[in-house]
């Protein structure tokens, strides 16, 4: 005999409730990565092989990094004389 009225027997459904909602949630996680594998393995098939991509990497001109940067700096930043210099220069004052 079980006794009733226990301090967990009023949470019974609200646990049972969130059970089923864990459930539910899970069941669309793993759908959606299902789905999400699927379209990588089509993009998969779609890329070319290992060895045909060497062949069309020589074919294709080499484009630079854009994250590497310029190997030298585009910019020099001069001394503020000199920027103070060349603006009177330029202005026409002494």
């Amino acid at each position: 005999m079980t006794p009733t009225g226990g301090p967990f027997e009023a949470t019974a459904p609200r646990a049972r409730d969130e059970v089923a909602e864990a459930r539910r949630l899970d069941g669309e996680l793993e759908h959606g990565l299902g789905h999400d594998v699927g379209h990588r393995a089509a993009r998969l098939r779609e890329r070319p092989r290992p060895d045909e991509q060497v062949a069309n990497d020589e074919q294709r001109p080499s484009i630079p990094d854009p994250l590497e940067g310029p190997s030298e700096p585009l910019y020099w930043p001069k001394p503020r004389a000199a920027r103070v210099a060349m603006d009177r220069a330029r202005s026409g004052r002494q």
